[in-house]
């Protein structure tokens, strides 16, 4: 059983101000758990009332005294979803130290003003999925920690490098780091040709990257496309990108 304290402390962590005033986040799902078990990444605490995962959790010697087994109207009260998964885990902050990234020898992913929840989370999942594990977001982007971010990372989240930036300020560090930069009047993206490790620009789902940026980027690049559609999701546009240029 959870105590009623216990309760309002992790529905408070719906609320941005909450989890940075606790550095907690929440991450539900068997997904999340399998990532989490993988790498032995720490833990407050793991939730669940699935007796068979709280058996299995609680024989893992790292996890035996975070791991508490609760009725399904519990998980339902502390859950972020409609429908509640079987597991819910309470986890600190990530690092986010900027001084770890190597910008000259691989790739970083650098999102400017990135709204959409759903959006940024299948951003980091995808670029997961391409061995980008740098991540620069404008600090106009969206929470890493929503709930909908965490949900369409799929546990991305634990194989990433993030920091929050001002994007003007860090270009403006690091002359010497290409930026590729999506734009109409940009070169189409060409599978031959090799790309050195730098900075891949995405920007913002309506108004794309901002004129600031742009001016700063000497590689302006975009995506052939053959139908009517005016524009493509950011989310979609950042994978071909990233296909072109990482791979």
């Amino acid at each position: 059983m959870l105590s009623k304290k216990e309760i309002q402390f992790i529905q408070s962590l719906k609320i941005k101000k909450y989890r940075h005033k606790t550095a907690t986040f929440i991450a539900e799902g068997e997904n999340w758990l399998n990532e989490v078990l993988t790498i032995q990444a720490p833990v407050k605490n793991i939730f669940t009332s699935n007796e068979n995962i709280f058996n299995t959790i609680k024989k893992i010697k790292y996890y035996t005294n975070q791991v508490r087994l609760i009725n399904e109207k519990t998980l339902a009260k502390i859950s972020q979803q409609k429908t509640p998964n079987k597991v819910l885990c309470l986890l600190p902050f990530l690092n986010d130290a900027l001084a770890v990234f190597s910008f000259q020898q691989n790739f970083t992913l650098v999102c400017d003003d990135i709204r959409d929840p759903g959006n940024l989370g299948t951003i980091i999942r995808t670029a997961c999925w391409f061995g980008i594990e740098q991540i620069i977001l404008s600090e106009t982007c969206v929470d890493i920690y929503n709930n909908k971010v965490t949900q369409a990372s799929m546990g991305a989240l634990l194989h990433t490098n993030i920091v929050y930036q001002n994007l003007e300020t860090l270009f403006y560090q690091h002359k010497n780091i290409p930026i590729y930069a999506t734009s109409l009047k940009g070169q189409m993206l060409d599978k031959t040709q090799n790309y050195a490790p730098g900075f891949i620009l995405i920007g913002n789902e309506a108004k794309g990257i901002s004129e600031p940026l742009l001016t700063l980027s000497k590689h302006h690049i975009k995506i052939k496309g053959s139908g009517k559609a005016e524009s493509l999701n950011a989310a979609v546009a950042a994978g071909i990108i990233m296909n072109y240029l990482v791979n």
